[in-house]
C-alpha cells in the first residue's frame, strides 16, 4: 500500500513537467530531481518519476527528429502529430 506522501511526490513527477513550458528543459528536470530525491525511499515514486522521465526524453527526441525533417518538410506532419500527444 502506498502512502499519500508517495502518492504526492508521483503525481508532481508527472505533473511537474509542465514547468517545461515556463523553465527550458524544466519537463525532464523535475522527474529527474524527484526520481534522485526520492526514488531511492520510496520504490513507487522511483517507478513513477522513471517512467516520467522516459517518456519525456522520448518525446524530446521525437521533437527534435521532426524538427531536422522540416527541412525537408516532412517534419511539419510529425509535429502535428506531436501536438496531439500532449
Amino acid at each position: 500500500m502506498t502512502t499519500e506522501e508517495e502518492k504526492n511526490w508521483s503525481l508532481f513527477a508527472h505533473v511537474g513537467t509542465f514547468l517545461g513550458h515556463i523553465i527550458p528543459f524544466g519537463h525532464i528536470l523535475v522527474p529527474l530531481i524527484v526520481w534522485l530525491t526520492k526514488g531511492e525511499e520510496s520504490r513507487f515514486v522511483g517507478q513513477n518519476a522513471r517512467e516520467s522521465l522516459n517518456f519525456q526524453i522520448s518525446l524530446t527526441i521525437y521533437m527534435l527528429i521532426a524538427g531536422a525533417l522540416t527541412l525537408v518538410l516532412i517534419g511539419f506532419v510529425f509535429m502535428f502529430a506531436y501536438g496531439f500527444l500532449i
